[in-house]
């Protein structure tokens, strides 16, 4: 099935239908707990996101991992890499996360009736499955398309959540450095285009507020933001934005187009559902209150 057979923009509300699993991953209290029981020096849920998600890379130095998540402070990934690596594992960490998050995952989804989660299973396999073809360029998501794929269904679908989501990141990135687009800078303008709050960006990768307002300096003499004092995106700005995000959108696509259009849309469906239970079962907007310091 071509890429064409499907629209790309709807890969976003596709990934979006999973991808609560894979913040609740990182921020539930035992993932912490458990990072920490390792020897880990954690701090935070922010620190239990970079050592995570780096984990798949395997014991890579502090220069890799900033490469790869492109906008994370570099003196904060420092202070965790590769010293947790001396501390445990990237394979005892990844085990620790699951022990530690996947009875929390099973009690939520357990609301949903059998055949909708092995639907959603299926659909999230086949996704998967189709992404690992294209690891190329794509660091974060070439260490998870390493592991081998779950069989428990809950579990499948939490780490599809999180292989699709770094492949779109990786993407993404991808887009933002054709751009000439910094670590901060992409932040700002993420903040300026989605109406996502800023202070949350700015404190949860760690940059002070100085180096924050550098870059909306520099944004707005390079054309991206108006004078305004809340940083607004230009007319000019705002249409070089919609063309990374379109961009992310046709580079996630590959994945999406063994399930064709119906398969899209139903994963969309199915994923409200999942949704709603991890919401229900305290693995949702709850959760996501956890302060990530400063």
């Amino acid at each position: 099935m071509s890429m064409s057979s499907i629209d790309p923009s709807r890969t976003r509300p596709a990934l979006r239908a999973i991808e609560t699993s894979f913040g609740a991953g990182v921020l539930h209290p035992a993932v912490l707990e458990a990072i920490s029981g390792l020897g880990v020096k954690a701090k935070d849920v922010a620190d239990v996101n970079i050592v995570t998600r780096s984990a798949p890379m395997g014991p890579v130095g502090a220069a890799v991992v900033c490469s790869a998540f492109f906008n994370l402070n570099p003196s904060v990934v420092r202070e965790l890499i590769p010293a947790s690596w001396d501390q445990a594992s990237p394979e005892a960490i990844l085990a620790a996360q699951t022990e530690a998050f996947a009875p929390a995952l099973a009690a939520a989804v357990a609301s949903m009736t059998r055949s909708d989660l092995a639907e959603l299973s299926a659909l999230s396999r086949t996704v998967t499955e189709a992404a690992i073809e294209h690891t190329e360029g794509r660091p974060l998501f070439a260490g998870l398309a390493a592991l081998p794929l779950p069989t428990e269904d809950h579990l499948m679908i939490w780490h599809a959540a999180k292989l699709l989501r770094e492949h779109r990141g990786d993407g993404h990135v991808a887009a933002l450095v054709i751009e000439q687009l910094g670590p901060i800078d992409a932040l700002v303008i993420h903040a300026a285009f989605d109406g996502f709050p800023a202070e949350m960006l700015r404190r949860s990768r760690r940059w002070s507020q100085e180096e924050w307002n550098g870059s909306v300096d520099s944004l707005r003499t390079r054309g991206w933001l108006t004078d305004a004092v809340e940083p607004t995106l230009t007319h000019d700005g705002s249409a070089r934005r919609r063309s990374i995000e379109d961009r992310t959108d046709h580079l996630a696509a590959t994945a999406f187009a063994p399930i064709g259009t119906a398969g899209v849309e139903r994963m969309i469906e199915l994923g409200a559902t999942f949704t709603q239970a991890l919401e229900d079962g305290g693995l949702g907007s709850t959760i996501r209150r956890i302060p990530l310091g400063d």
